[in-house]
């Protein structure tokens, strides 16, 4: 029977035709010409069967070596102080992301592992014959086994991206390895700079008030003025609480706060509302317009320039209608105030120009501002003047109150400011 003869342009011709119907009903996609291409050439370089168990057998030992990792064999060891803890705190961090990855590599080698091994054995013996399906399913096998080994390379790459963070942060570790001393010797030289004595505070005030006992506030005069204030009086740098108690004997509520802490007890053992704080602190913690007196009695001098601008802002807030801000400081136009008070404490920061504080607690808010100066000098500081008519003895006489006025002027003024 003769052979049957076939046109193989037609033959082309009608697989084109049928493709491009396909193609215009849609039954082939785009892509799936591109798919059949590779997989073809993929098909094309496998290896020969005989080739196939080697390249399996390679693959299924570097997964069997995988076996092996685990968060555990991350290694610990470092010559930096505290490194060990930085290892495991990365080792933890990263744990998390790459467990799963370990299940995998476990879960799958601890199965098909010893049955890859036998089936290499098995069917590598020349006597067997391979049959097709077994070389594929080998084919589909190995390429499981190449995407865990993708996985396994992604593993690495976490774990060596883990290694220069944990590099980068055994560098910082080694940067501030001395940033502590460093530290240590700062805090050191502003202690320095700053008033942290051996004795008491209390002791030393007692002691200065012996000594210049003309320059002490009277707080009986204060306490009367404030008796009347429509609220309660907070005093700034209480101390024991004096002010505080003279107030409470008139009928007056009034508290007080200080940052001495011997001194604080010393008030609240005498049963005062004495507190300890800062006074900047203290004023914000209070509500709006609710106070009805705020007193700094030689307390600004000791404050710096911007807390004496927090303290006046402050009190203007808490105060309610009415209220009073009382500021008594020391006097820098009183060249006994500088050569007596200002020298004798070493907590005095610097004094405030009695301008400048009436141009502060304006700017403020406050609407009247009242002065009156305190604290004179004693009279037998001062340059005497001739009672006599002449007029050799007015000449002596004005210059004498020239230089009272000048050398003895009093020594502290006291501001009430109105809100």
């Amino acid at each position: 029977m003769a052979e049957p003869e076939f046109d193989i342009d037609a033959v082309v011709a009608e697989i084109r035709e049928s493709v491009r119907r396909g193609r215009e009903s849609g039954v082939y996609s785009d892509e799936l010409e591109a798919e059949l291409q590779s997989d073809f050439a993929r098909q094309l370089a496998r290896p020969d069967p005989a080739l196939r168990f080697d390249a399996l057998y390679r693959a299924l030992h570097s997964v069997d070596v995988a076996r092996q990792l685990g968060p555990e064999r991350v290694a610990l060891e470092s010559g930096i102080p505290g490194g060990e803890a930085v290892h495991r705190a990365l080792s933890k961090a990263v744990g998390r992301q790459i467990n799963g990855l370990y299940q995998q590599v476990r879960v799958f080698a601890d199965s098909v592992v010893p049955m890859f091994d036998e089936l290499i054995r098995a069917v590598s013996d020349a006597p067997v014959h391979v049959h097709d399906d077994v070389v594929h399913d080998i084919d589909v096998l190995t390429d499981r086994v190449a995407a865990l080994q993708r996985s396994i390379d992604r593993l690495g790459a976490a774990f060596a991206d883990g290694a220069g963070t944990m590099a980068r942060l055994l560098d910082h570790l080694n940067f501030f390895d001395g940033v502590s001393p460093r530290l240590a010797a700062l805090e050191e030289r502003e202690r320095r700079r700053g008033f942290d004595p051996f004795f008491e505070y209390a002791k030393f005030e007692e002691a200065a008030r012996a000594s210049s006992p003309e320059d002490a506030t009277d707080y009986t005069t204060v306490a009367d003025r404030l008796a009347e204030c429509p609220g309660p009086v907070i005093d700034l740098g209480a101390g024991r609480g004096d002010l505080v108690r003279l107030l409470g004997e008139r009928g007056a509520t009034a508290w007080g706060v200080d940052r001495d802490a011997d001194l604080v007890a010393a008030g609240q053992r005498a049963g005062l509302d004495v507190r300890l704080g800062d006074a900047v602190d203290a004023l914000r913690s209070v509500p709006l317009a609710s106070v009805g007196g705020v007193v700094l009695l030689h307390v600004a001098e000791h404050l710096t320039p911007n807390e004496v601008l927090d303290v006046v802002q402050s009190a203007h807030r808490a105060l309610c209608e009415s209220g009073q801000l009382v500021v008594e400081t020391i006097n820098p136009q009183s060249f006994a105030a500088r050569a007596g008070t200002l020298s004798l404490d070493p907590t005095y920061t610097r004094p405030l120009h009695p301008v400048y504080l009436d141009f502060v607690v304006r700017a403020a808010g406050f609407t009247t501002v009242d002065f009156e100066w305190v604290g004179p000098p004693p009279q037998s500081e001062r340059l005497d003047e001739i009672d006599d008519d002449s007029a050799l003895a007015k000449v002596v006489n004005d210059n004498a109150r020239r230089v009272n006025e000048l050398l003895f002027a009093a020594q502290s003024y006291r501001v009430t400011a109105y809100r």
